[in-house]
């Protein structure tokens, strides 16, 4: 078995306290059966002798959020989904980001303070081929990664550093610098789980008695869009346009006033409208709908005006706050399946699944997704019955959005002209893939965990 000692730079009374050594432990996910890991506080570094396997863990999270964001990382996805640049190969991509020069100030402000008190040295064993360091950052899906200013920042070369993303195809990318995905949002999914089995919630064991004494519900679906994305806008605005909404548990939060994150766009969004002018809207909405109906572009320009509305109407619940781990039983129990919109919907830059894309296994729903391309197909690589029996997913690895967007229309349709009754009966029938499903994510940590890689 592999001997492999582990380094944190967290601080070091969260790496002693017992309770948050169990966070730490969604961070530094490893199979034990695989390798024996010894865990130690960057306090205590020696340099190792020859032969051992060192690494250092940097969490781009918590104290070192700032430096990690995405506007430092990838410049390119900040700037927008439909940013050209995404398509740039990685070696025209580190180029441009050299020549960018982007985010010296975070370099000066946090360079000295990684691996404190063993910097110096940390670095030396690093350059040495001695140490590796494990930048862990599968939170998030990022593309068009500027590892220029993350070596730089942490003040290694790149051939020490390990990135780990939740990108599912990151391994794919071509990047000068060694990456591999981590599963935290299914983890966490299954952590969740667990957790509620112990206080003796188990939504999932009263799904399947409401799927077996074929119960009724009064809805389709549910399709929650609380945070504005763009690929969100033009989802809802398909679905309003075709006036599929009315059969669906539905949440749109739009340009929300308080929310930091879009003020820039609705304060140009409500100046057209205070000075009767449509020019920046109608260019916008342009630039999103490229192609497509002038409906559709009428659909989306009404929604963007539109915040804090549930089911057509003014939201009761604060749809800024993100209820990531929160369940509306109201819902999971009166709809068929769950239209999922997920973080990004790329046409291939990234595959990333959070956890929306593993709820669906915990309440044992059925589903379909606004992702990126080719999300489904990683769920069926991960083991999970996309119940393709039932369900066209072929929308799934279109790369050209719109395409994908208007194939997934069409299987909506498919699915919200069955009658409720139909969906009862397809329901049972799929009541054994839904149970499998659920096993498969408790087997979650079996899979994509750290130094399974070579």
């Amino acid at each position: 078995m592999r001997k492999i000692t582990l380094y944190s730079i967290e601080d070091f009374y969260e790496f002693s306290d017992p309770e948050k050594r169990k966070i730490h432990s969604q961070f530094a996910g490893y199979d034990i059966n695989k390798v024996d890991v010894t865990e130690k506080h960057i306090s205590s570094y020696t340099t190792p002798d020859f032969g051992e396997e060192v690494y250092i863990l940097v969490n781009a999270y918590k104290k070192w959020n700032e430096p990690f964001g995405m506007n430092f990382i990838s410049p390119i996805m900040s700037a927008g989904e439909d940013n050209d640049k995404q398509y740039l190969n990685s070696s025209e991509m580190k180029s441009y980001y050299k020549q960018l020069g982007f985010g010296s100030d975070m370099i000066v402000k946090y360079k000295e303070r990684f691996f404190e008190p063993h910097s110096n040295k940390i670095r030396t064993d690093a350059a040495n081929g001695k140490i590796r360091i494990i930048l862990f950052h599968a939170l998030e899906g990022y593309y068009a990664l500027n590892f220029d200013y993350m070596c730089k920042l942490l003040g290694i070369p790149e051939e020490s550093l390990i990135y780990i993303s939740g990108d599912t195809t990151v391994a794919d990318r071509e990047y000068d610098v060694e990456c591999h995905f981590y599963n935290y949002w299914e983890r966490s999914s299954k952590r969740f789980v667990t957790d509620r089995i112990i206080t003796g919630q188990e939504p999932h064991k009263k799904q399947l008695e409401l799927i077996r004494n074929k119960t009724a519900r009064p809805y389709y679906n549910t399709v929650y869009n609380r945070q504005y994305r763009d690929h969100r806008l033009q989802l809802m605005g398909m679905l309003k346009r075709d006036n599929l909404l009315s059969n669906m548990i539905w949440s749109w939060g739009g340009l929300k006033k308080n929310d930091p994150n879009m003020a820039r766009l609705r304060e140009r969004v409500y100046e057209d409208k205070k000075y009767n002018s449509t020019n920046f809207v109608e260019s916008y909405i342009w630039q999103l709908s490229k192609e497509q109906s002038q409906e559709t572009r009428d659909a989306m320009k009404e929604l963007l005006y539109l915040e804090n509305i549930q089911n057509g109407k003014t939201s009761k619940e604060d749809l800024n706050i993100n209820l990531v781990w929160t369940l509306n039983f109201d819902h999971i129990y009166n709809v068929y399946y769950q239209f999922i919109c997920e973080t990004w919907a790329t046409s291939g830059a990234t595959c990333f699944l959070s956890e929306k894309a593993y709820k669906p296994f915990m309440l044992g729903q059925p589903f379909i997704q606004w992702g990126d391309s080719g999300a489904i197909q990683s769920l069926r690589d991960s083991g999970y019955d996309t119940y393709d029996k039932w369900i066209d997913h072929s929308y799934d690895l279109m790369s050209d959005k719109w395409d994908r967007l208007n194939s997934l229309n069409s299987t909506v349709k498919k699915l919200n002209t069955l009658s409720l009754s139909d969906h009862t009966e397809m329901l049972y029938e799929m009541r054994y893939e839904i149970e499998n499903n659920y096993h498969n994510l408790m087997r979650a940590t079996e899979r994509n965990a750290l130094f399974d890689w070579e």
